[in-house]
């Protein structure tokens, strides 16, 4: 995208006061808000969930632009229009999370400016859901911890123990099951340092 696009559609996204529909939740975090519903955790509802979404009929006299999940962004309405064209058709910017750039352009930062002498680097969470937290995580080190002078780590605190929290919800019978999930947590966290993290390990 060349500078001009770029102001063009920064411009667009707030024009109007207008604001973003961030509909980019992971797999993992909308199963777990359907499970609260009793809502289906499968592909199709996922599918039929965001088709509502972007078929809601004057969405673009609010919304300037929409986050799009990589599954979304590769599905289509029930009719067989792409969400990206039905997005776009109801006047909203498409867009979607780059975990993938994000991770390579703070790393690039740091190369140019963090001594060698640095032993590592501990990323916060800062608010992150913990899949997208780990998935950055992991991005950085696949990209870069062959060449990368210090350690790409993490300082997670949200990101680690919310699915725990969850599961703990107060309950002395619910604390093994949330030990579980910040074991788990932690082991994601553990193999994004290594590169090797994956969704399917949700």
């Amino acid at each position: 995208m060349n500078t001009q696009a770029l102001i063009n559609t920064a411009q667009a996204l707030v024009a109007d006061n207008k604001g973003i529909l961030a509909m980019d939740e992971s797999n993992p975090t909308c199963n777990k808000r359907f499970a609260k519903l009793g809502i289906p955790q499968t592909g199709e509802a996922h599918r039929a969930y965001r088709e509502m979404i972007v078929t809601t009929a004057g969405l673009g006299e609010c919304i300037s632009g929409a986050i799009l999940y990589d599954e979304t962004i590769r599905q289509t309405t029930s009719a067989g229009i792409p969400f990206v064209q039905a997005v776009r058709d109801a006047g909203i910017i498409p867009g979607i999370k780059t975990a993938k750039a994000v991770a390579d352009a703070t790393v690039k930062c740091f190369l140019r400016g963090v001594p060698a002498a640095v032993p590592g680097i501990m990323f916060l969470s800062g608010g992150q859901s913990a899949e997208l937290a780990s998935s950055r995580l992991n991005a950085m080190n696949v990209g870069f911890k062959s060449r990368a002078p210090w350690a790409l780590s993490f300082s997670y605190g949200r990101a680690l123990q919310q699915p725990a929290m969850e599961a703990w919800a107060g309950q002395d019978a619910n604390v093994k099951a949330a030990q579980q999930a910040l074991l788990q947590r932690a082991r994601c966290n553990l193999a994004a340092r290594r590169g090797e993290y994956s969704a399917a390990m949700e």
